[in-house]
Formats: C-alpha cells, structure tokens, sequence
C-alpha cells in the first residue's frame, strides 16, 4: 500500500465523518460492469468541487486490494448491487491528481518524469523482482500484470490541469499526450487495465488529444447520461439534507439548483449545499473556490453579440447557444465559444431540447452581476437600478409609478415590430422582476382551479414577503384583470397552497390604441 498504488481506504473513510455526507457509491452498478470490457474507459468533465475527487477516492478504495474495505461499504448503497462482493478489492489501483504533480515541480517538464519516478518507487518497492528504475509507469504494469495476472484500474484526478496551466509550453503538453497515449492506447494496456477513469474541467477533444484518448467514453455537462445522478445533489437528496438540517428548500433551490443535466434531473450544487446547510445560511460559497478573474476575462471578451446575450441572461432569459464549434478554452473564437466554456465551468446551463442556455441560480447570479458591475456595462446597471424600483413600487402600492417603470423598461427592450404583442409585454415584466430573485421563486402560467396565473412570484421566505400575483393584459381595464385574478382564483395554485396571510394582485395593462401603461396594486387575505 502506498501514496498512489493502492492508496488507503482511510483517504475516502474522511468524507464518511464529514459535516454532511451523500452516498453516491450506487455508480458502481454501472463501473462494475464496465470493468474489464471495452466500456471501461470514462473521461467525466464536470465543474470545480462537484464531487469529482471525493468519487476518486471512494473508486480507489472500493476497487484497492491491499486493504479489506467491506467495513466502509457494507453500510452503502453499493452493498445492495448484485456484483458488489464479486468487485471490492480486487484490482491493484494507481490513483494520482495530476494537478498535484504539477504543483509539485517547478519546471513543466519535470512533471511527467516526476510521475514516473514516484509513483514508480512505490511500485519497485512491492513488486522488486519485476520492476526497475529504467522502467516507465506503463512498462511496470505491463511486467506485473505479466507475471501475476493483476489487472490495474488506473484513476487521474484533473488530467487537464497541465493544458490550463501550461498552455504555452508546447513540450510539456506533447510530453503529457505521450504519456497518455503509453498509458492507455498501447496494445499492452488492452490486457492490464480493468478500468481507467480520468476527471477535469473541459472535454478531452479540447485540447487536441484525440488520437491519444479516442478509447475514452467522454461525459461532460452537456451529455452525461447515465452518470447524471452521481456528480452534484438530485433534488431528493437535498429536500431530505433541507429536512434534516431545518433549512428552507425553496431558498436553497434559489442559490443553489438549477444544473440541466437531462429532461428530468436538475443538479444543485454540492460544495454550496453543505456550506449553506452548515452554516444556516445562504451566499455565495462555490463561486469564491474559483478565479474570479476568469469570469471577468469571459464577459469582457469582444465578441459580436456577446455582451447583449449575458444581459439578457442576467434579466432572466434563456439564450440559443451553437455548442458543436467549441473546441478549446484556450482558442475561444466567438459568442458561443465562450458561452459554452461557461456551461462546462459551471456559470451557465443548458437544454439539449431547446438549445438555450442560462444562469442556474441565485449564486451564479451574483457572481456574472458583479463582474459586469465591475466591468462598468452601464445598460446591465441601468437594468438592475430600473428593477429595482419597479419592485419597490410594487411593495409599497404605488401603481402610477410602477406604469411609469414598466413603460421605460418596455420601450428600453422593445423593437417597434413586436411592441404591442403579449408576448413583448411578458418579457418585459419578467426584466421588470429581475431583482426579485433575490427573494422570490417565478412561477409562469401556473394553473389554478379555474384559470391559469401569468405569473406569481413566491417569497422563498414566507414570514419576510408576500406572495405576488401578475395579471397582464391588452387594451382593457385593469379593474377587468384584478376581478379575473379574485375569479379564477389564482390564488388556489400549488405554489400557494400552504401560504396564509396577504398578497399583492397587481394587473398590468397596455392600451395598444392610446399606447399607456397602466396597473392597479390590491391586496387580499388567504
């Protein structure tokens, strides 16, 4: 047993006895099968502290020989699955963040024979009789697999650190590529290898490496199916995590949801999760692991399109994104390109039906604001100062200037063509509500016994907010659209159904023939 060969079972026992632990070890329903096939290669890109390391470390000690791990997994999930005896401790396990190495040397081509060298000390001191000093780290699996019959599951923790560090240094980067392609294309590997399992941030093809990891099944944010549930918390596992640490589900699912990973699963975010639930309370908390200058280099580029697609998002729209042409972080050549950086780094997410991306939640939210506040967009802070004081508006009764408010935003966002349609006044409404997600989950066309609501904002936290109900209308009166509200009672909806107390009905009318905008504020007793 040593550092990376066959590390202790103790490095993945650490997370059991952490302030809040989710068992993911079901995943190896689908490794063990894998195991030993030509299935059993898998590269998966996810965002910074999405539980990519902490299931490294459960593989490793799960899968290790040297130690008997039945008293960590017999407790699991993974004790259910029918092969779980058949698979435990069988396979000599290498397991290396690659990020780590490469801290570790100061010259970048010192850091594939540092590999070599370390990790290949451990192997000279368990398998002396078969291995050398002269021998690269895929010649000593190939001579202990040889003269025992060890098949090896070689793990690599944040395989692309070196091509985002060293991105410059051409021969390091081709001295790593060689190495991969030792590690896992050679014709030798084929036999000693059960399982290669390889994590980063970006997708392999991005970083032109292909020809050296074309065996791998990639599974990336954009298409990940069917390993959606095990990176990242299902909302399942969050209501009871909510249950048991008496934390608001809607104000976490606010901060922190919002991962399209599939039609029907949505992640949150794990790292944020845990913070907010030991801590009682939500902020940002996964956004500071990471280099906010980053982000301000992104929404700073002088891309065509690019600054009006990420104000729209900010305001709450989705935007059509062209994934297919992103091929590399470090050649972003358009809009898309570096929209679709920011899906696979975390900031934004996307639907494979509609082709849109957007902003997941509340805490990215205040990272991608802040950073165009920082960057001085003068339209995105107008927006927000706008927002704002349309809301205020609202909460305090005042429908002339809440009109007024929506007016300006209105003919602010608006194109003379589609000016008068409902659909234009929608949107708008939507821009006028930006701020409210500070506080408010936006319910839309959201049916009641007799009607549909166009749109109801419920306070995330009920005893510090009433609940508002929209109404939107055409070229009628506002009395009109305040009865329909009381009529239709859209206040008997789901999302309302355990509220009691006040709520603020608020009708918004557009006049098409004397082009005025108008609304009346009430408040009503459930």
């Amino acid at each position: 047993m040593g550092m990376y060969l066959n590390p202790p079972k103790s490095i993945f026992s650490k997370y059991l006895k952490a302030r809040i632990f989710v068992d993911k070890s079901d995943i190896f329903r689908h490794l063990n099968a894998w195991c030993e096939s030509y299935d059993g290669y898998i590269c998966l890109t996810r965002p910074r502290r999405f539980g990519k390391s902490m299931m490294t470390d459960m593989i490793a000690a799960y899968y290790g020989l040297d130690h008997d791990s039945h008293d960590i997994f017999d407790g699991l999930k993974v004790a259910k699955i029918d092969t779980y005896a058949q698979y435990i401790n069988r396979y000599a396990v290498v397991s290396f963040d690659a990020q780590s190495f490469r801290d570790n040397v100061e010259n970048p081509l010192d850091f594939v024979p540092s590999i070599h060298e370390r990790i290949g000390s451990e192997f000279r001191a368990r398998w002396p009789e078969w291995t050398d000093s002269t021998m690269t780290l895929p010649r000593m699996m190939q001579e202990v697999y040889a003269h025992t019959g060890s098949q090896f599951v070689v793990l690599i923790d944040e395989w692309d650190s070196i091509f985002r560090r060293d991105k410059n240094n051409t021969a390091a980067c081709k001295a790593w590529v060689q190495f991969l392609r030792s590690m896992f294309k050679s014709a030798e590997a084929r036999s000693y290898l059960a399982l290669a399992y390889i994590t980063g941030i970006l997708p392999i093809k991005k970083y032109d490496v292909e020809s050296s990891l074309n065996v791998f099944s990639e599974y990336t944010i954009l298409d990940t199916h069917p390993l959606e549930p095990y990176f990242g918390f299902t909302e399942e596992e969050v209501a009871a995590l909510c249950a048991q640490y008496q934390m608001n589900l809607n104000e976490i699912m606010r901060w922190y949801d919002g991962y399209r990973l599939s039609s029907d699963i949505s992640m949150y975010n794990p790292k944020a999760v845990v913070e907010a639930l030991a801590r009682k309370r939500c902020s940002v908390y996964w956004t500071q692991t990471g280099a906010f200058d980053v982000v301000m280099d992104y929404v700073n580029m002088n891309f065509d399109g690019l600054h009006d697609a990420i104000s729209q998002m900010l305001m709450g729209d989705r935007i059509p994104v062209k994934t297919g042409g992103f091929n590399t972080s470090l050649e972003l050549r358009d809009r898309d390109d570096v929209l679709t950086a920011l899906i696979h780094l975390g900031y934004l997410t996307f639907d494979w039906e509609t082709k849109t991306a957007w902003i997941p939640n509340e805490e990215v939210r205040n990272v991608l604001e802040d950073a165009v506040t920082k960057s001085g967009w003068k339209n995105v802070m107008e927006n927000i100062r706008r927002s704002r004081d349309f809301m205020d508006a609202i909460e305090c009764g005042d429908a002339r200037e809440a009109a007024s408010l929506l007016e300006s935003i209105h003919d602010a966002l608006s194109v003379p063509l589609h000016y008068h349609s409902e659909g234009d006044l929608t949107a708008t409404l939507l821009h006028a509500c930006y701020v409210a997600r500070e506080n408010y989950l936006f319910y839309r066309e959201i049916p009641s016994s007799r009607g549909y609501a166009d749109l109801i904002l419920a306070p995330t936290m009920v005893h510090a907010h009433r609940p508002i109900i929209f109404e939107l209308k055409l070229d009628t009166s506002t009395d009109s659209a305040i009865r329909q509200i009381l009529q239709r009672r859209y206040f008997d909806t789901p999302v309302l159904k355990n509220y009691h107390g006040d709520v603020l009905t608020v009708a918004m009318m557009y006049d098409r023939k004397d082009k005025q905008h108008r609304c009346a504020i009430e408040t009503m007793t459930i």
